[in-house]
C-alpha cells in the first residue's frame, strides 16, 4: 500500500502485468541515485483506478497490454482517471503509429521496453515530471491574472483564486485571512476544499477564529512577513483548529503573505493530506503570486478612496449649494420681520410684537445655522479669502466677552477676563477670530453649572498671542477629545442646546487659516482648557507685561473704554 511522501521524492505508480518485468522496473527504479524515487506497482486498469481514486502520484508508467484494456483504449482509460497526472506508455509494441497517438490522446512519452535502459527512463521520468510541475505553476500564475483582470472586487475572484492553486499545486484545502481595518487582529475571509476531502468542519472553526500577531498559522506569517511550511501539522504546538484539522486529515501547510510594500494585508494558507517537504520553487511562485494580488488589493483600495471622496466632494457641493440655496428666503424673511416689528405699517399689539420677537430669533438662529453650512465649505475648499486688517485682541477679547455678560449671569455663573493693558495689534480677520471666541465661550457658558466660573486669558509668548478659555465644567469624556473638531460631533452631554456641531469644526478651519493652531484639554469632573495660538504679524509699540483682571459687566467695560471710573 502506498506511503505518505516524507520528502521531495517522485512517486510513481506502476501499471505492469508482467510481474518479473515490474519487479526488475521497481528495483531498477529504487536503487537510482539521480533522484529520490517511490514506486507502486499494480496489474490492470481497475487496480490503477482505485489506487488513484485515494491517492495522488507523481507520474504514471503504463504497458499498452493489460488483461483489461490493450492499445489506445488503456490510454483513454488512463487519462481519464488520471486527470492532470501526467503518464508515459510503456510497452513492447515498436508501432509509432500507436505511439503518435498516444501522444496525442495525452501520453508524455512513448517508450519502447526492449530499447530502455534504467538511465534512460529515470531521466525520461525526471523530466516528464519536472516539465509538468512547471506548466502547472505557470499555468497557476496566468489563471490567477486573468482572474483578477476580470474582477472589479478581489472577493469575486477569491475562491477561485484559492481552487486555482490547489488543483495546479497539489493541495487538499485552501483558506484566506485578512486584517481587520484597525490591523489589530485577522478575520476569516474565504476557503475552498476538495470534495474528496471532509474540510468543512476546518473551515468552519476558522469562520470563527480572531487570529492575533503570531497565533496559528496565518498569525506566524503575519509576524514575520515570510512563507511558513509546516510538514507535520499534528506535532505542532498552539494550532487553534488542531483537532479538526487531525479530523480532515491534515498533514502539511504551506502559508505566505499578501503584502504590498513589505506590509501584510492578508495571508493565504493551503493544506494537504499528504506529508510534503519544503519546496523552494513553489513558495517563490506562491510568493509571486501573494504580491500580485497585494498589488490589487492596493489598488482596489485606492480606488474605492477615490470613490469615497468623489461621493464625499458631490455630497458637500450638494449641501453647500442648498444652504446657499436656504439663505436667499431666510434673509427675506428676516427683513420682513424687522418691517413688521417697526411699526412702519401699522402698530402691533404686545402680544403679537412678542411672538414675532420669538419669530424673527427663531429665524436668525436658522440663518445662523446654514450660514456655518456655507463657510465650512468654503474654509475647507479653500474658497474663503480673509479679510485682514490690524486688529486690537484686547479690545475684541473685552468686547466678546461683554457680549456674553447676559448670558453668564442669567446662568449664575462667573465670568472674567485678564488682559494685559497693551498688547499691539495683528494682522487678523476680526469678525472671524471674534466668531471662534463666542464659539468657544459660548460652550463654556452651556456647560459649566450654576456657582461655576469661566476665565478668559490673553498674553503673548514667543512671536504669538495665546487666547485661553477655562471653565469649570464637567469636562470631556478622553473617549470624546478626538472628535471634538470634527463635523456635525456634537458630543454625549445629556440635555444639549440644540445646534449643528459645525462650531468648533469652523472654528479650527478659521484658526488653521490664519496659520494658527487651536487645541483642548480636559480631565473629567476637572473642567476644559481650550488654548487659541495666532501669530503676532505686524505688531505695533511694545506690549505692557501688567494685565487687567477685569469683572464683566457692561458698566465696568465702558468705564474701561473711556478711562473714567465706574458708576457705583
Amino acid at each position: 500500500m502506498l506511503t505518505a511522501v516524507k520528502s521531495n521524492c517522485i512517486s510513481i505508480l506502476l501499471v505492469e502485468d508482467d510481474l518479473d518485468y515490474a519487479t526488475l522496473i521497481q528495483q531498477t527504479l529504487l536503487k537510482s541515485r539521480r533522484a529520490s524515487l517511490q514506486v507502486t506497482c499494480v496489474g490492470s486498469i481497475a487496480a490503477a483506478l482505485t489506487l488513484l481514486a485515494c491517492h495522488k502520484f507523481d507520474i504514471l508508467l503504463v504497458d499498452l497490454g493489460l488483461p483489461d484494456g490493450r492499445g489506445l483504449d488503456v490510454v483513454d482509460k488512463v487519462k481519464e482517471a488520471a486527470g492532470q497526472t501526467p503518464f508515459i506508455v510503456l510497452t513492447g509494441l515498436e508501432d509509432e503509429e500507436i505511439g503518435f497517438q498516444s501522444v496525442r490522446r495525452g501520453a508524455q512519452d512513448y517508450l519502447v521496453k526492449r530499447r530502455v535502459n534504467a538511465e534512460a527512463l529515470i531521466r525520461c521520468v525526471q523530466y516528464v515530471v519536472e516539465r509538468t510541475r512547471m506548466e502547472r505553476r505557470r499555468s497557476a500564475l496566468y489563471a490567477v491574472t486573468a482572474l483578477l483582470s476580470e474582477s472589479r472586487h478581489l472577493r469575486e475572484a477569491m475562491q477561485r483564486i484559492i481552487q486555482v492553486i490547489c488543483q495546479t499545486a497539489a493541495f487538499d484545502l485552501g483558506e484566506l485571512f485578512v486584517l481587520s481595518k484597525d490591523r489589530d487582529v485577522m478575520h476569516f475571509g474565504e476557503g475552498w476544499h476538495k470534495p474528496s476531502i471532509a474540510g468543512q468542519e476546518f473551515l468552519c472553526a476558522g469562520r470563527n477564529l480572531e487570529i492575533k500577531v503570531g497565533d496559528d498559522v496565518p498569525g506566524r506569517v503575519w509576524a514575520t512577513d515570510c512563507p511558513v511550511w509546516l510538514p507535520a501539522l499534528g506535532e505542532e504546538n498552539g494550532l487553534l483548529r488542531k483537532k479538526e484539522a487531525a479530523q480532515a486529515q491534515l498533514h502539511t501547510v504551506c502559508a505566505f503573505p499578501i503584502s504590498f510594500h513589505k506590509e501584510v494585508l492578508a495571508v493565504l494558507c493551503f493544506y494537504s493530506q499528504e506529508v510534503y517537504a519544503r519546496d523552494a520553487e513553489l513558495l517563490e511562485m506562491l510568493c509571486a503570486i501573494g504580491s500580485q494580488i497585494g498589488q490589487f488589493i492596493e489598488r482596489e483600495s485606492a480606488e474605492e478612496s477615490a470613490r469615497e471622496i468623489l461621493m464625499m466632494r458631490l455630497r458637500e457641493d450638494f449641501m453647500a449649494t442648498l444652504a446657499h440655496d436656504l439663505k436667499i428666503p431666510l434673509i427675506g424673511a428676516d427683513r420682513l420681520l424687522e418691517v413688521l416689528l417697526s411699526g412702519k405699517i401699522g402698530e402691533l399689539k404686545a402680544e403679537h410684537a412678542d411672538l414675532l420677537e420669538q419669530l424673527k430669533s427663531s429665524n436668525e438662529s436658522m440663518l445662523k445655522m446654514v450660514q456655518n453650512l456655507v463657510d465650512v465649505y468654503r474654509y475647507e475648499s479653500g474658497g474663503n479669502i480673509l479679510d485682514l486688517q490690524a486688529v486690537d485682541l484686547k479690545e475684541l477679547v473685552l468686547g466678546c466677552v461683554s457680549e456674553m455678560k447676559a448670558l453668564s449671569e442669567e446662568k449664575g455663573v462667573q465670568l472674567t477676563a485678564l488682559v494685559p493693558c497693551q498688547i499691539g495689534k495683528s494682522l487678523l480677520d476680526g469678525p472671524a477670530i471674534r466668531r471662534v471666541l463666542s464659539v468657544i465661550l459660548g460652550n463654556a457658558l452651556k456647560f459649566t453649572p450654576q456657582g461655576g466660573a469661566v476665565e478668559v486669558l490673553l498674553e503673548r509668548e514667543q512671536g504669538r498671542f495665546l487666547i485661553q478659555v477655562k471653565d469649570t465644567g464637567p469636562g470631556i469624556p478622553p473617549d470624546e477629545e478626538r472628535y471634538l473638531f470634527q463635523r456635525f460631533w456634537r458630543g454625549g452631554q445629556k440635555n444639549k442646546a440644540i445646534g449643528t456641531g459645525l462650531g468648533l469644526h469652523l472654528s479650527r478651519q478659521i484658526v488653521e487659516a490664519h496659520n494658527g493652531s487651536i487645541c483642548c484639554e480636559s480631565q473629567p469632573g476637572d473642567g476644559t482648557t481650550f488654548r487659541i495660538y495666532l501669530p503676532a504679524t505686524q505688531a505695533a509699540g511694545n506690549p505692557d507685561d501688567t494685565y487687567t483682571n477685569i469683572i464683566c459687566d457692561r458698566k465696568r467695560y465702558q468705564a474701561y473704554k473711556t478711562g473714567q471710573a465706574p458708576a457705583s
